[in-house]
């Protein structure tokens, strides 16, 4: 009864004083809940209505308007209440919120979320405050949430889940337009969130769609806390209601498969905030709302959400090096993203894509790496170009999925594997991506492995974009295929630029043995890269021991192609490109490890001599092979001199063969400078070969003029045959090269062999020269047998030659 009285002495006090007084002194008293109850359901109180007669769960009934204003007072509110009923329920809830001695207040909750849904379906004339009740309802009903998750021992059980009505809430804060009610009605979801998950879960969207078009624009600090605070609890509601343990102990929460699609919207609220946010707030929020969903599970979908949202700026697409006729679909064209006001966004404030990478960065490296790889996966699965659809784009997007590609142009979709790809590429060359070494003491067993399949996959991808845009006929979209080939190898050259040497060497190890040969190619591509970086500086002697391994990998896996027949003109271009890629390898190995690591080399050496020994060697693969060789006879020198007349005969062979088909110039420049390498670092040992290999360096194809040689594009090759007939005439002994010059002068004697007859009597001429006076004594007499043998020439073949023929001759040997 003295509430009662309390409660009618409030209302209708007029003096201010007078009802402060009165509503402090309600405050201090000793109220049980089913004494509220009872004000409120009274013939004087806002619940005196049947709770049937109440508003349906999710309608709205009509809003009842007044008669005029003789009638004003006696007209009653939403559902048959007065403003004095309202005023009194108000009083009640201000004594709910403050009252200092309250009991068994649980009972009232459902009655609550009765008096809320009538306050939003109440004309806001009804009654003074409308906004005012609302939020003392809410925090009414956050007090006795509060209450009981903070005594669960003594009221579980007493709060049901039945009766919180999310949807009452999700109603009032699309009904009303107050900030502060917008505040309480988002803590309260977020408390809730923590003691009903399910009943939260299913009005989640509700709930993000109205953040992402109010609270997440705002910048004041209490907007910035209600963002956290509902990130911080109803996301996590969401996580528990919608996810299943990982397969393995420490692994992730798995999403279930029909809960995906909620998780995807509500990112996607966020990434279509993202430009209009405050600065100073996005990387805050966008962080703690991927960490709260889970890292590793759910940050590459956001970066994929961001650069989808990204792409579709206005100019974006236009300013990209993609044909703008892959732009546009006939009858359809993608709006256009606006502000609020209706103007066209600008991302000058998102620095571009440095967002995206910034991101990415705030997170361990092996949630960057686990991240990066389900990028690179999930472009993998969009189709390599946009299905035919008549040329019409969907009107509706899948907002279940990152890229609708029924939605999108040919180019939007190309672009959208670019900028992904360029934001891959952008993580890996950032300073702060750092992948660990052993040294470092981290476990970097798990690092390196997702390194391995990173590399793995992109290696695939780009083959395989590769392949397709060979096929593509379409001039427009082979250039889109081209450019989205061209970032997934700037990918590539990124992660390897990341690796240090013995990573490096791990990963190429492991993808060498990959099924597919295109992967085993790029790797020893990658390979070879860092072997050049490598190759002027000494390295240290423990890393040695792991680049022998390489190179003796390296020659099993050429032994087994040699022994299964690759390499030979029958063989697949893949095939081929890896045996010219191991040997590559293979030759950068041998310049570094020969010095202290003879054995594998020789074993190197005798591989490559296996392959010129083969009759129907590919011309590609045995340039490579020769060059490899070649480099070992500079680096091994007289280790080789057992397996030396069998090099010289096969790369005679090579050349005198060359002559007589239509094999590439690498080739005969490959045997010249290998030939070459002999002359300089074996010249004593060249023996009864020399004469052979001097009767290839001055065949006439090798004796050609400037002129000539500029307009046969052999220039390379004349240049490395005439340093090799030089250091002929430098480096071998005079008793050794003049005979052999003798043997060659007689096979070559024929006035059609001028020009080979010319070049040898240089290198005839410059030996003189270079051998000592003592040394030219003992050998009077073969030098003059010699040059009696050239006048015998002339004067025999005195009318087939021209006069400065006989000039240059004749002087050559005076």
């Amino acid at each position: 009864q003295l509430l009662s009285l309390f409660l009618d002495r409030v209302c209708v006090l007029g003096e201010v004083r007078d009802a402060a007084a009165v509503h402090s002194c309600l405050m201090q008293f000793p109220v049980d809940g089913e004494d509220m109850l009872n004000e409120l359901k009274k013939p004087s109180g806002v619940l005196s209505a049947p709770e049937e007669s109440s508003p349906r769960k999710g309608g709205r009934s009509k809003r009842r308007k007044l008669t005029d204003s003789t009638t004003s007072h006696s007209s009653t509110g939403s559902m048959g209440a007065t403003p004095t009923e309202w005023q009194r329920a108000v009083v009640l809830m201000e004594l709910l919120q403050n009252g200092e001695h309250l009991t068994n207040t649980h009972i009232l909750m459902p009655h609550l979320f009765r008096l809320l849904a009538m306050s939003i379906e109440a004309d806001d004339d009804m009654f003074e405050s409308s906004e005012y009740t609302k939020q003392l309802l809410l925090s009414g009903i956050h007090s006795l949430c509060r209450g009981a998750s903070s005594a669960k021992h003594t009221k579980a059980g007493l709060l049901k889940a039945e009766e919180f009505n999310v949807e009452c809430i999700v109603r009032c804060v699309r009904a009303s337009s107050n900030p502060q009610t917008h505040h309480h009605a988002l803590l309260l979801l977020a408390t809730a969130a923590n003691m009903f998950p399910d009943r939260v879960v299913h009005n989640i969207m509700a709930i993000f769609t109205f953040m992402g078009a109010n609270l997440l624009r705002m910048d004041d600090s209490y907007s910035f806390e209600v963002i956290q605070r509902t990130i911080q609890t109803v996301i996590p509601a969401l996580v528990q209601a919608g996810s299943v343990p990982g397969a393995g102990k420490g692994e992730p929460l798995v999403i279930k498969e029909h809960f995906l699609p909620i998780v995807m919207e509500v990112m996607r609220v966020f990434a279509d905030a993202w430009p209009h946010m405050p600065v100073h707030r996005i990387h805050s929020v966008f962080e703690q709302l991927t960490a709260t969903l889970g890292a590793e599970g759910f940050l590459h979908y956001m970066l994929e959400l961001l650069v989808q949202r990204y792409i579709m700026q206005p100019g974006v697409s236009s300013m990209s090096s993609l044909p703008s006729a892959m732009m546009s679909a006939p009858n359809s064209v993608p709006s256009s993203p606006t502000t609020r006001d209706g103007g066209d966004f600008s991302f000058a404030t998102m620095g571009e894509l440095d967002f995206p990478v910034q991101l990415c960065l705030r997170f361990d490296i092996s949630v960057q790496l686990s991240t990066l790889l389900k990028i690179v996966q999930y472009i993998g699965q969009l189709p390599m170009t946009r299905p035919e659809t008549g040329g019409k784009l969907k009107a509706k997007k899948d907002l279940s999925q990152v890229f609708d590609v029924a939605a999108h142009t040919e180019k939007h979709l190309q672009l959208y594997k670019i900028t992904l790809l360029t934001v891959v590429e952008d993580v890996l060359n950032c300073d702060e991506f750092v992948i660990p070494d052993a040294s470092s003491g981290q476990a970097v067993e798990d690092v390196h492995e997702k390194v391995l399949q990173l590399l793995e996959e992109v290696v695939t991808f780009a083959n395989r974009q590769t392949r397709l845009s060979l096929k593509q006929t379409d001039a427009n979209l082979k250039h889109c295929l081209r450019s989205v080939c061209s970032a997934a190898f700037k990918v590539v050259s990124a992660i390897c630029d990341q690796l240090s040497v013995e990573i490096l060497v791990d990963v190429v190890l492991k993808l060498s043995a990959h099924k597919a040969t295109a992967v085993q190619n790029k790797a020893l591509e990658l390979l070879n890269a860092g072997l050049q970086k490598q190759e002027r500086r000494p390295w240290p002697a423990e890393q040695e021991g792991i680049f022998v391994t390489v190179a003796e990998r390296l020659t099993a896996i050429l032994e087994t192609r040699l022994e299964a027949g690759v390499g030979s003109e029958s063989s697949g271009r893949e095939e081929l490109v890896t045996c010219q890629s191991a040997f590559i390898s293979l030759k950068l190995l041998t310049c570094q490890l020969a010095a202290r690591n003879a054995e594998p080399m020789l074993k190197v050496a005798k591989v490559v001599l296996d392959i010129l020994s083969s009759e129907d060697c590919c011309p590609q693969v045995c340039a490579s092979a020769i060059i490899c060789y070649g480099e070992a006879v500079a680096c091994l020198g007289s280790q080789l001199i057992a397996e030396l007349p069998r090099a010289i005969k096969a790369l005679v062979a090579v050349l005198k063969s060359s002559w007589s088909r239509n094999n590439p110039v690498l080739l005969q420049i490959s045997a010249v400078t290998a030939l070459g390498k002999m002359i300089v670092h074996l010249p004593s040992l060249l023996g009864k070969q020399l004469k052979n290999i001097l009767r290839q360096l001055v065949h006439s194809k090798l004796c050609v003029d400037k002129e000539e040689s500029s307009e046969s594009g052999r220039g390379n090759l004349l240049l490395r045959a005439q340093a090799a007939r030089t250091s002929i005439a430098v480096k071998v002994p005079g008793r050794v090269l003049f005979p052999a010059i003798q043997s060659c002068f007689q096979l070559i004697a024929k006035p059609a062999k001028i020009k080979s007859i010319l070049a040898l009597l240089s290198v005839f001429s410059r030996g003189i020269q270079e051998v000592a006076k003592s040394e030219l004594m003992d050998m009077t007499d073969l030098l003059t047998k010699i040059i009696l043998e050239i006048f015998d020439f002339i004067a025999s073949r005195y009318d087939e030659f021209t006069e400065s023929n006989l000039t240059v001759i004749q002087d050559t040997a005076v």
